[in-house]
Parts: C-alpha cells; structure tokens; sequence
C-alpha cells in the first residue's frame, strides 16, 4: 500500500510536535511518503517534501493547501492522509 501523508504546519513553534509525528508515521510497515505544508521553509530532511506558501492571504488557508496536493497525486497513491 502506497501512502502519501499531508501535515500542515505553520511557523516554527511547534516543530518538536512536528518531527514526532513524521518520526511515527515513517515507523509504519508501508511506503510513505510525506510532505509538509508550511508557509516558511523548514529542513526536516532529505526525505520529506516541503512545500511553502498559503493558498491565500489569509493564515487560515493553511489547511486547505492539502487538497491540490492530494488532487495531483491522486493516481499516485491507495491511501491519502491529512494531519
């Protein structure tokens, strides 16, 4: 099973919370791939995508970026996750 994983994450605050929850999803026994969602960029490592910038102008936007994601990756993937 192939899964692509969308977390949004804005700022730097919470980013102890961030590299725990990629740390669990990459223990899972399937092909993950991961791509955060921020409005500034972050290093999180070579394995996870970063993908910077706001839907809109408004910060509240952020979590909607997933879905243009996910709608280009749709015959990538069998499972899509948002976080």
């Amino acid at each position: 099973m192939k899964i692509l994983v969308a977390i949004a994450n804005y700022g730097s605050k919470n980013m102890r919370f961030l590299r725990a929850l990629i740390k669990e999803y990459q223990t899972m026994s399937f092909q993950i791939d991961i791509v955060v969602l921020s409005n500034i960029p972050k290093e999180l490592g070579s394995d996870i995508e970063v993908k910077v910038g706001l839907p809109s102008k408004n910060p509240w936007s952020l979590p909607f970026a997933h879905k243009k994601v996910f709608a280009e990756r749709v015959d990538d993937y069998d499972l899509f996750i948002y976080s």
